[in-house]
């Protein structure tokens, strides 16, 4: 292609850049161009008079993607830097220049094709670390701030004008569930308190992912992270935050919603153990329960029967059945009857579990002694022990 004709190219080129508002794609350049243009030129080699015309200077669109900008360059001797994109670019040497240059240089060409490569490597692995930080800064932006607004809005009732509450204007007017609007609110009053424990006291920006006092704890990046700790009080927040960071092993990192999910079931679980503890009054050893299998499914073929308590241990008990020892049972499965005695009842357990080695593969016995461990009380009537007694019998 002669001189003439390229120049001729770029003034096309350019008129088509116009009519775009960037960023545009090389098929959409390709499409407005005129028929005649058009058939002198392929995509790749209008991309490559593309990024000609835009190391000459002569256009500032560099149409790569949806995502290109436009480019505001900053020059130096041997490269030129986007300061608003950050695309780097060496600057190609002038015929004189190449004239110029060492022959030692120019001899070492893969030595010098080497290092352009690790230069290039390491100048996307920068601009890498550069966009996770700012995609990170996006994420936490969004979610935060929209729940900000969403609580001012619904504190001031500013919905009044268009809903009578607050959960239909969401659905009406936002198009997403009441609750789901509550956990953004949620999200948002967790995370600034989250936020203003890492944000040194001198600072009083907002949502500033950099200046954080401790850079070690990485702050939430979506709601579905902050989800859980709104099950805790607010003094527990910040706490339960840096044990899933560290339960997480990555200090730079925000853990995921499952991670911080399973820290708060621990931290809950051991409250409601200690609850056990101190607060709540135990059964002692010797006393007749029921179990109620309302917490444990383990113990659902054990639901509403009778059982003597064995050991009383730390954070549960041990129960005497007539099927053997139920261990590690919660004080919630368990409710006390007061009107059975101890000694009646250790008497029926025994002759129950007699009759069940005896006969334990007997469908008819089990059931017998499944309606003997399911009374109201455990105190059987004459035929019922007159039944266990000759069961016994004959053994």
């Amino acid at each position: 292609m002669n001189s003439t004709k390229k120049s001729e190219l770029k003034q096309s080129v350019i008129a088509a850049l116009s009519t775009f508002p960037c960023p545009v794609t090389v098929p959409e350049i390709l499409h407005k161009l005129a028929p005649d243009d058009r058939s002198l030129l392929t995509r790749p080699e209008l991309t490559e008079l593309l990024e000609e015309m835009i190391l000459e200077g002569e256009a500032e669109k560099f149409p790569v993607n949806r995502y290109a900008c436009h480019h505001i360059w900053d020059s130096t001797n041997k490269e030129r830097r986007c300061s608003r994109c950050h695309r780097l670019e060496p600057i190609k040497p002038t015929e004189e220049e190449a004239m110029n240059t060492d022959i030692e240089v120019l001899t070492d060409s893969e030595t010098i094709t080497s290092e352009l490569l690790d230069e290039e490597e390491e100048q996307d692995r920068q601009e890498a670390i550069a966009l996770k930080a700012e995609i990170i800064k996006l994420m936490a932006d969004f979610f935060v701030a929209l729940g900000e607004k969403l609580k001012y809005y619904q504190e001031n009732k500013f919905y009044r004008f268009e809903a009578d509450k607050f959960g239909t204007w969401c659905e009406q007017e936002l198009g997403i569930q009441r609750a789901h609007a509550y956990r953004l609110i949620r999200a948002y009053e967790v995370y600034h308190c989250i936020q203003s424990q890492c944000r040194p006291l001198g600072d009083k920006k907002e949502n500033d992912y950099q200046n954080i006092s401790q850079p070690n704890i990485p702050l939430p990046t979506s709601e579905r992270q902050l989800r859980p700790l709104t099950k805790l009080p607010e003094d527990q927040w910040f706490p339960t935050w840096c044990e899933a960071v560290e339960r997480n092993g990555r200090n730079d990192k925000a853990p995921a919603g499952k991670i911080v999910e399973q820290v708060v079931k621990e931290k809950k679980a051991m409250e409601t153990a200690h609850r056990y503890q101190s607060e709540v009054e135990r059964f002692n050893q010797g006393e007749i329960v029921r179990i109620t299998a309302k917490h444990n499914p383990d113990l659902k073929e054990y639901h509403h029967h009778w059982a003597i308590i064995e050991r009383v241990e730390e954070f549960g008990y041990t129960l005497q059945t007539y099927k053997g020892n139920v261990t590690g049972v919660l004080h919630d499965d368990l409710m006390l009857i007061k009107q059975a005695s101890v000694t009646t009842t250790e008497v029926l357990l025994d002759k129950m579990k007699k009759s069940l080695a005896q006969y334990h593969q007997d469908p008819g016995c089990f059931a017998f002694l499944h309606h003997l461990a399911t009374l109201p009380i455990p105190n059987v009537s004459a035929w019922e022990n007159d039944v266990l007694n000759f069961s016994a019998n004959l053994r």
